[in-house]
């Protein structure tokens, strides 16, 4: 297995866990930034989702075109079977596991508690250890290819019943007085929503989304998307704050600012506050008296999830 995250169980003395070594069968994670998907020719290609991150919507659905030709076997979600070869066929997943669309897998009824996220496939009960509907949708593409693979659905389940997660995707860290606190990797638009979406389905308490984001390129290239899907995920109790951009050096322009973005963003008439300095989030736990759940959001800084712990003080 080679992957851009570190699996929980992988994680060792010798490797930090986004490779592993095995036999027969190798699973890689095919990278779109840069377009070097388009370089492999795999037996089977899964195809998550559509989400506007490095490139516009069509130079993906350039990329993902040739890649999905570039293989005999594909799993892709129910919202992308337009970018499906002519003449080939292809396992489908549903990307949105509330939908009612048609899908080859699909769920029947789901639950959402603390200790994970269960629900049932084709008849199979599925439990697993991760959180939110776009888990339980990971784990219908994960189904979806091992039967294709020749797997029987009843043991793929049992697998997933196993899998302890990527690191940085919720991670509990802990309770500060009446705040929960997670820490989660999402730094665009549709996984910043995945994460509200989760922490809401978990909870009625208000959700409190601190996101730093990892760059100046990339808060500008999502402002306008970002903007127009807090309007839909944020419920009246909800809200959103910026961190200052996380700068690892090198060309910017420095623009635009945190500040800017969340001005803009209340002037539009969102719960969204800058805060300058990120240790103001330990006053705002500090002053909180009510059940919170808090997520901090954010990619590349290192400092991100010994920070987060950091929240959690002497109250675990």
């Amino acid at each position: 297995m080679i992957n851009g995250g570190y699996t929980n169980e992988f994680i060792d003395d010798k490797f930090p866990g986004n490779f592993k070594a095995g036999e027969d069968i190798v699973i890689y994670e095919a990278d779109e930034s840069d377009g070097s998907l388009v370089n492999f020719k795999p037996d089977c290609a899964v195809l998550l989702n559509l989400g506007i991150d490095h490139h516009e919507k069509l130079k993906l659905e350039e990329f993902f075109d040739e890649f999905l030709r570039n293989s005999p076997n594909i799993t892709i979600s129910d919202k992308l079977t337009y970018l499906i070869p002519t003449g080939r066929e292809a396992n489908t997943f549903s990307e949105d596991v509330t939908s009612s669309e048609t899908a080859d897998f699909k769920v029947d009824s789901i639950n959402h508690t603390p200790q994970g996220t269960s629900f049932s496939c084709q008849n199979n009960e599925v439990n697993t250890r991760q959180f939110g509907n776009h888990s339980a949708s990971n784990a219908l593409a994960v189904t979806a290819t091992l039967v294709q693979c020749g797997f029987l659905l009843k043991n793929t389940t049992k697998a997933l019943e196993g899998f302890t997660g990527v690191t940085r995707r919720f991670d509990y860290k802990g309770k500060n007085k009446t705040t929960r606190i997670y820490d989660d990797y999402a730094h665009n638009v549709q996984k910043i929503a995945a994460c509200i979406h989760t922490a809401q389905s978990l909870s009625d308490a208000p959700v409190i989304a601190a996101f730093q984001p990892h760059g100046y390129g990339p808060l500008g290239f999502m402002r306008d998307a970002l903007k127009a899907e807090l309007k839909n995920v944020l419920r009246a109790q909800d809200s959103f704050l910026f961190l200052p951009v996380f700068y690892a050096g090198g060309t910017t322009s420095f623009s635009p600012k945190s500040s800017e973005v969340a001005e803009e963003y209340k002037n539009f008439g969102l719960n969204v506050h800058h805060f300058e300095d990120r240790d103001e989030i330990f006053n705002l736990i500090d002053e909180n008296k009510e059940e919170v759940t808090l997520i901090v959001l954010g990619a590349r800084d290192p400092s991100l999830v010994d920070w987060t712990a950091s929240l959690v003080g002497a109250d675990k």
